[in-house]
């Protein structure tokens, strides 16, 4: 009885339902309800019933960010920035992409000055910069890869993007008339369904998956993308999403796919998002008729862009010493574009 008692205490102490100790879910009729519910089971699934309905396998993350301290807020951000690529043309002009994850989104709701900074910072180098919030479809992929559905991640990604936009918002009305003219803003959703870029996606599409070699170029980089977050999600002792093959399995340092239609599915997902982000890397951004080929990236771990820009320059020496290669896809890719990381040092 008194195990009975403590599984009850310590669901409603841990289950987000009996949050507020309100009299409707601390009455006798509720523990009686969950009395039966355990009674009902053998003690053998109790045991194992136990942990699921206290949270203790799998605890949803809560995504509450403590704010900035109000005394840092009076302090101007100091930047490291690292050139990663170097720029092969001319152009003054870069873009500061603004991813739509949750990376992101906690970096600039603790920091909310970070943004205005960085704007400023980089006109001091460029003549002219772009905002780019990397939001739509090619962000929702990479989300599904990870294992959710199209709908959980459409509306995830939508959630970020919007508080991204007010953030953008924000800055560009507070910046002075000299530098506002200065800024532009644009965002992947209204890119990505371009007949250009379609066009652009299909053909690196086709020329990635052209033979063994080229596919290999791409899906080392997935791979890694893929374990790095799935390593993440592991150490918080939630279950570690797969992929590829495991080793032990006659598959060392295996680059073979789980053959089921699930993995095979998540794969898709990820390699798509990441020919996707190859594309703007490989052409630099448009927008009011204008290029943007240089990155600035604004990030306290570029881990996932350096994985990323190591796949595109890899590809690019491909596309440069094929043969047989489609003339516009060598054009697209002839001249490397700059990259810049811009990490704030002083949070």
């Amino acid at each position: 009885m008194d195990s009975m008692n403590r599984t009850i205490n310590s669901i409603k102490s841990q289950s987000d339902f009996f949050e507020g100790n309100s009299p409707a879910v601390t009455s006798p009729a509720v523990d009686a309800v969950l009395k039966l519910m355990i009674m009902a089971a053998s003690p053998q699934l109790e045991r194992v019933l136990t942990p699921i309905v206290t949270n203790k396998v799998f605890t949803p993350s809560r995504k509450v960010f403590t704010p900035i301290p109000e005394e840092n807020l009076k302090k101007q951000a100091t930047f490291e920035t690292r050139c990663h690529v170097k720029e092969q043309s001319d152009s003054k002009n870069a873009f500061l992409p603004l991813c739509c994850n949750a990376k992101t989104e906690k970096l600039l709701s603790q920091n909310p000055r970070l943004l205005g900074e960085h704007i400023t910072e980089s006109l001091k180098t460029h003549d002219n910069i772009v905002i780019f919030i990397a939001n739509g479809r090619g962000m929702a992929y990479s989300a599904m890869s990870m294992g959710l559905s199209k709908g959980k991640a459409t509306r995830a990604v939508n959630k970020i993007s919007e508080f991204l936009h007010r953030v953008v918002k924000t800055e560009l009305d507070s910046l002075p008339t000299e530098l506002r003219s200065r800024v532009h803003f644009t965002e992947w959703s209204s890119m990505i369904d371009t007949k250009e870029y379609q066009e652009n996606y299909e053909l690196l599409h086709e020329f990635l998956h052209s033979n063994p070699e080229r596919e290999l170029i791409v899906k080392e980089c997935v791979k890694t993308l893929f374990e790095a977050r799935a390593n993440k999600i592991g150490a918080t002792g939630n279950k570690k999403p797969r992929m590829f093959m495991e080793e032990g399995f006659g598959f060392k340092n295996s680059m073979k796919v789980i053959d089921s239609k699930k993995y095979s599915k998540r794969y898709a997902h990820l390699e798509r998002s990441v020919t996707l982000e190859m594309i703007t890397l490989f052409t630099g951004i448009n927008c009011n008729g204008m290029e943007f080929p240089s990155q600035r990236y604004l990030t306290t771990n570029p881990f996932g862009m350096t994985t990323i820009s190591k796949c595109v320059e890899a590809t690019r020496r491909a596309i440069s010493e094929s043969k047989s290669c489609n003339i516009k896809l060598k054009n697209l890719t002839k001249v490397s574009h700059a990259i810049f990381f811009v990490q704030p040092v002083n949070l």
